[in-house]
């Protein structure tokens, strides 16, 4: 699936959730009567569509961020309505400050997924970076840390299906 499809499925989803954000309607959050969700997190992995995710909602007029540091949105949490790119170990957090919240799990087939992030190492020049140089060490790992946190996702949402939205970008 090309990504402008990618793109308009995920608007028509995410303006068919109401999710109160604004929803490109010049609307300011405290003006929008029955909202159907406080904050939107994007807690899939980097290399799943996070920058497209966050242009599209960007275009909505929702106040978003694409800022990938570990800490970065428990920090600015009441700065932002919705979150596409970072370390989102820590869920749950989101999650307990927000719980009425929207959690998005992006996704995409595991072998497109390593080489999208190991062809990020052109950005770095090919130098020694988070996703350089190619290792099995490393795609060991990710695939590690990618089960662990799927299923952890998975798991904690059993019992509030509402709260999750999963995307295969595919």
């Amino acid at each position: 699936m090309t990504n402008i499809y990618y793109i308009i499925i995920l608007s028509i989803i995410i303006i068919g959730l109401g999710l109160g954000l604004g929803l490109g309607l010049g609307l300011k959050k405290n003006k929008v009567k029955n909202m159907k969700y406080d904050k939107l997190f994007v807690i899939g992995f980097n290399k799943t569509g996070t920058t497209s995710i966050h242009d599209l909602l960007s275009s909505l007029d929702i106040n978003t961020s694409h800022a990938a540091s570990k800490n970065f949105v428990l920090k600015n949490i009441d700065k932002y309505d919705a979150f596409t790119d970072g370390y989102h170990y820590n869920f749950i957090e989101y999650y307990k400050l927000y719980p009425n919240s929207l959690f998005i799990l992006n996704t995409r087939p595991i072998y497109k997924w390593l080489v999208s992030r190991y062809k990020h190492g052109k950005y770095h020049n090919f130098k020694k970076s988070w996703c350089w140089p190619v290792s099995n060490d490393k795609t060991f790992s990710w695939i590690e840390n990618r089960e662990k946190h799927y299923n952890n996702i998975l798991n904690f949402f059993s019992d509030k299906p509402e709260k999750l939205l999963i995307v295969n970008i595919e």
